[in-house]
Formats: C-alpha cells, sequence, structure tokens
C-alpha cells in the first residue's frame, strides 16, 4: 500500500510539470483551466523550488523572463491597475496566456544614479538568490529605447492582509536589505496564503541597517525563522554582486548593500561572514 501511494504521489507531481510546461509553450491552447493555471504560474514555480525541483523550476523561470523580454503583448484598455488609476504601471496581456505589470523608466528618489527599473529587477534578483520566494520573476524590457521593468503579474493577490509577527519579520528584513523607501498597504499581499512583495522602483537607497526605519511597521530587530537564517547565512558577498550583474549598480551603491547584508546577519545572531552556497540560480541572470 506504502508503494502505491508513493507511486501515485510521483506521478501526480511530474504530471503537474509536464502539465505546466505544456500550458506554457502552447498559447493557443484552449482548456477550460489552462488560464488560470498560468495566472499561477508564478505559485506553481516557488512550490517546485521548495519541494527540490530546482532544474524544472529554472526551466520555467528563464522560458518566463525571455517571454516577458520578448514576447507580444497587448495593452490593458482600462487604462487602470486593477481597478486604478495608475500612470506608471499597466497590466498587459501577453498572446501565451501570462500576465505582466509594464512600468516605465523613471529616476529613483534619491537622483539620477539608479533607474525605477533596475531596482525593481534587482529587488526581484536578490530575493530569488536568498531563496525567499516573494517577489515575482521580474525582467527589463526595451521600448521605445527605453528600459522598462515587466514583471510577472499574480492573480488572486489579496491587498492589505493582516500579516503574523514572522510575515512582518520576514518583510521588515528583505525592506532593510533592498533599503525600500516606499513600502505600503498597496503593495504587499498574500497569494494561497503567501506573503508577496511588489513595487521596488523606490529601493536600493544609501541608509544602513541600523538607521533604516520602515515606512509601515515597527521593529526593533527581525526575528526570522531558522530555515530563513540559514539562507542568509549561505550567500556570500560575491553571489549578490553577480546577481546584480548588468543592472546599473555603482560601487557605492553595492557597497551600500553589502554593509546593510552584514549588518543583518549579526542583528540575526549570524557572524558577518558567509560561506559559498551549494547552489546558484546566477545562471538566470547572466545577461
Amino acid at each position: 500500500m506504502l508503494k502505491l501511494v508513493s507511486t501515485f504521489l510521483f506521478v501526480s507531481f511530474n504530471f503537474r510539470i509536464i502539465l505546466l510546461f505544456f500550458l506554457f509553450l502552447a498559447p493557443s491552447l484552449s482548456v477550460g483551466n489552462s488560464l488560470e493555471v498560468k495566472q499561477k504560474l508564478q505559485l506553481e514555480i516557488w512550490n517546485l523550488l521548495e519541494s527540490g525541483d530546482v532544474a524544472n523550476a529554472e526551466k520555467l523561470e528563464k522560458k518566463v523572463i525571455v517571454e516577458l523580454q520578448t514576447g507580444d503583448f497587448t495593452f490593458d484598455t482600462t487604462g487602470s491597475l486593477d481597478g486604478k488609476s495608475n500612470q506608471e504601471a499597466r497590466k498587459v496581456f501577453f498572446k501565451n496566456g501570462i500576465t505582466g505589470i509594464l512600468k516605465k523608466q523613471m529616476f529613483a528618489r534619491d537622483g539620477q544614479s539608479l533607474f525605477a527599473a533596475e531596482a525593481e529587477v534587482a529587488a526581484y534578483r536578490l530575493d530569488r538568490l536568498f531563496g525567499f520566494n516573494r517577489v515575482p520573476i521580474t525582467a527589463l524590457r526595451m521600448l521605445d529605447g527605453q528600459s522598462h521593468s515587466i514583471q510577472l503579474y499574480i492573480d488572486g493577490l489579496k491587498p492589505r492582509p493582516e500579516l503574523s509577527p514572522s510575515q512582518i519579520s520576514s518583510l521588515v528584513f528583505f525592506d532593510t536589505l533592498i533599503s525600500e523607501a516606499d513600502r505600503h498597504s498597496g503593495n504587499f499581499g498574500l497569494a494561497q496564503g503567501r506573503l508577496i512583495l511588489i513595487d521596488h522602483g523606490y529601493s536600493f537607497g544609501f541608509w544602513t541597517a541600523k538607521n533604516y526605519t520602515h515606512k509601515t511597521f515597527e521593529f526593533d530587530r527581525p526575528a526570522l525563522s531558522a530555515t530563513e537564517i540559514k539562507k542568509i547565512d549561505t550567500v556570500s558577498d560575491t553571489q549578490v554582486r553577480l546577481a546584480l550583474n548588468g543592472l546599473k549598480f555603482d560601487e557605492e551603491r553595492i557597497n551600500a548593500l553589502l554593509e546593510r547584508l552584514r549588518d543583518l546577519r549579526v542583528m540575526v545572531g549570524l557572524a558577518p561572514s558567509a560561506k559559498p552556497r551549494a547552489f546558484l540560480c546566477l545562471g538566470l541572470f547572466s545577461k
């Protein structure tokens, strides 16, 4: 009986993977729930990563990145995002069924040394590197000679949720790391109980972890789970630099980020240094 159950679970899990690839590669597919599956594609990728199926997760992730960067899309004709007027962000629909959020290029608040589109992508890459799985896939896309950010849309995101203390702590840790200047109730939410963080155009300033003040939540220091602390302890400064490859980050901004990471490690009880990580996802960011 145990062997039968194990076989069933193995077949079910692999069928889900095959279905995901089939749906993603078949834009004209009209199966009843195909659109629903595609709208939850990001959640499925995170589920694959957390189940240990890194190879299939990365294959899907790379295909999504290519689609966001090069795929044909149409704009949402309502001119609004989830029913609200938004001049900076537009919902776009790709021919293969996925949905994205396109943001026009603009300067970050602290000057012209970093574009907001670059900050959006950097937040996703760091979230991916640390394995937090909270920031949807985000890529740069050229439109009319300018670089824009485009992010995979997560359907069914519950805005302005009540967060648990552990979720608040995780959110504050990440926002301190990236020096997020504009976290408010409209740019985080829950999807299937998972904390989702979006809208990072005003990140990567020069605050230190010690003098950073969060816009929404008060805290003394992050109280992270053992799993989260382990993830933080296995990422090196070199890996952080490689994750930012191809983005317009000057040395001063990178050093400010690394200083915050070192301070945060101490805050959660870790030594300032970190060991090299056994698994790297840097192949996703090589271009």
